[in-house]
């Protein structure tokens, strides 16, 4: 009779021991999607910015703009910074090495490795630049350009913007 009693509670610790492991699997699976579901989105020139803006900090966007108000944030642990008018969102940029635009690293890379080096543009005092992907620019050094200059950072801007 005890060993009729022991390997019953055995067979009970079993089925408990595997419901446990479904209930936690289930509990992490449940997390998992609620904070990707919850992730916040990139934001894109034109949306209104809602979080902390820095009106003593400035930072310079191309024409049509000039010195905007400053904005920082991280994105999937990227660091990038930006600028706003009117409480609009009207320029992004990036220095870390690790953003990707669809899978593709451009920060320091040289100019030789771009197909479309020929259609880059200057603004005197800012720097070279020339269009890469998804309404990004890669921008070099506002020096002498070479072959072998390197991107410095990677921005967005709406130069249409009136």
């Amino acid at each position: 009779m005890i060993l009729i009693i022991y390997i019953h509670t055995m067979e009970i610790r079993k089925n408990m021991n595997r419901y446990l492991q479904i209930l936690s699997l289930f509990v992490i699976t449940t997390l998992i999607l609620t904070t990707n579901s919850q992730a916040q989105s990139f934001p894109k020139i034109g949306d209104t910015w809602n979080g902390a803006i820095d009106a003593n900090n400035k930072m310079y966007m191309p024409p049509p703009y000039g010195f905007e108000n400053l904005i920082e944030f991280e994105h999937n642990g990227r660091k990038f910074s930006g600028a706003v008018k009117e409480g609009k969102i009207v320029g992004i940029l990036t220095t870390d090495t690790t953003f990707e635009i669809n899978k593709i690293r451009y920060m320091d890379r040289p100019l030789s490795a771009f197909q479309n080096k020929d259609k880059v543009k200057l603004i005197l005092g800012w720097a070279n630049y020339l269009p890469v992907e998804d309404g990004w620019y890669a921008a070099f050094s506002f020096d002498r350009l070479t072959d072998a200059s390197k991107v410095a950072f990677l921005f967005k801007v709406d130069f249409e913007a009136n």
